[in-house]
């Protein structure tokens, strides 16, 4: 009996396998559904849309759509099979970038393919830059030297569009900068000619227009990054002479006195400085009531305007007007004084600064007391201390004021 059992219970288990062996080889045999409409969509996917050709002759946005990258113009889908021709098709897309990164595709050592590349993308610049399209110019430019960023030829592109856009003092210095971007002595050499013809024309230009303050400073940024430039130097001390800048132009002229190009001219105005020094000078004043107001400078940076005080033992400055100065000048804290004026006794701080110029004539080292003074018509007094340095005369018929050194 209990045999039968047995097998009865061993029959039950085997007929039960055999038929999940059966339900799953079903499964195999036929796709899911999830499977079949996968299979539906892949089938049922529309084809992807054609790319648009851009008209080269169409200026167009410089910023690249979102649409268009390198694979687009690769030689699998894109009629232009040619890298050399998907380059050029990018430029006159104004698509600067993207034919900055398919120049990748070009061979280092394909140099003619490279040569032609470059011929037709500097041409499309020159175009852009006859036109007057300086923001086309610029990506142009950008992109490419991203590429090559020493090439020279763009390089003195960069110069022509800051030249075209008046900037010349940008050009100039990155004219300059061209001869950091060759090992070749002549190329150097060719790049500090350039410099110099553009630094010369700009003189030139300055001085025929008599704007002597421009020149001033162009003259003296140029020296900043070519320190022996002589027409600079000599630039220089014209302006500075023409201004009455007496003293500053004496010292411009100090390199030039040696130099046989501009020994001659350098020694003829300094003799002119030396006479117009030894003439007194007539400066204009600002008339308010019984008092005259004159606009003096510290340091060469910071400008005041100071009222004048025959009274007054040692100059002025009020507090807010120190504080502005500091800002855009050094000066040096002397001593704390107490001084008597109109309002009693107050406590000042003596400070000094290291040139005070009025119409030309300098003063080193000179002092100033600094006091709550406020007075919105100026900004504090001119005393002794400096007009005890000349002879002076205040021409109150005609608002001026005569200095002449002692």
């Amino acid at each position: 009996m209990i045999i039968i059992i047995w097998r009865l219970l061993f029959l039950s288990i085997l007929m039960a396998s055999l038929s999940l062996n059966i339900y799953l080889l079903q499964q195999v045999k036929e796709p899911s559904a999830i499977n079949a409409n996968l299979n539906s969509l892949v089938a049922n996917a529309p084809n992807p849309l054609p790319i648009k050709q851009v008209n080269p002759n169409k200026s167009t946005p410089n910023a690249l759509p979102i649409t268009l990258s390198t694979s687009e113009l690769s030689p699998a889908n894109h009629p232009l099979k040619n890298v050399e021709n998907r380059i050029k098709h990018a430029i006159d897309s104004r698509y600067y970038f993207l034919a900055s990164n398919l120049l990748y595709e070009i061979s280092s050592e394909d140099h003619k393919s490279l040569s032609m590349v470059k011929a037709y993308w500097l041409n499309d610049g020159k175009q852009l830059l006859k036109n007057n399209q300086y923001i086309l110019v610029k990506d142009s430019l950008d992109a490419f030297l991203a590429y090559s960023p020493d090439d020279l030829d763009f390089l003195v592109m960069w110069v022509e569009l800051r030249l075209a856009k008046q900037q010349v003092l940008l050009a100039v210095k990155k004219a300059f900068s061209l001869q950091y971007h060759t090992f070749d002595i002549n190329l150097q050499q060719q790049s500090i000619d350039y410099a110099k013809q553009l630094v010369r024309q700009e003189i030139k230009r300055l001085y025929s227009l008599a704007l002597w303050f421009e020149l001033a400073k162009f003259s003296a940024e140029i020296l900043t990054i070519a320190p022996n430039n002589t027409e600079a130097q000599w630039a220089l001390a014209q302006a500075q002479f023409q201004q009455g800048d007496y003293a500053l132009a004496l010292e411009s002229l100090t390199p030039l006195l040696n130099e046989p190009n501009y020994q001659v001219k350098a020694n003829d105005l300094v003799n002119n400085i030396e006479l117009a020094l030894q003439h007194p000078v007539m400066i204009p004043l600002t008339r308010k009531g019984d008092h005259f107001i004159v606009e003096g400078n510290i340091n060469n940076k910071f400008s005041v305007n100071l009222l004048i005080d025959t009274g007054a033992s040692i100059s002025l400055l009020s507090q807010t007007v120190f504080n502005e100065l500091v800002l855009a000048t050094d000066v040096n804290y002397i001593d704390d004084i107490v001084l008597t004026t109109a309002g009693g006794e107050v406590t000042s701080r003596i400070y000094e600064v290291d040139e005070f110029e009025l119409a030309g004539y300098r003063v080193k080292n000179l002092t100033f007391a600094v006091i709550p003074y406020l007075n919105q018509e100026n900004d504090g007094l001119l005393g002794m201390n400096f007009l005890r340095l000349f002879d002076f005369h205040i021409d109150q018929t005609n608002n001026l004021l005569r200095l002449e050194n002692k």
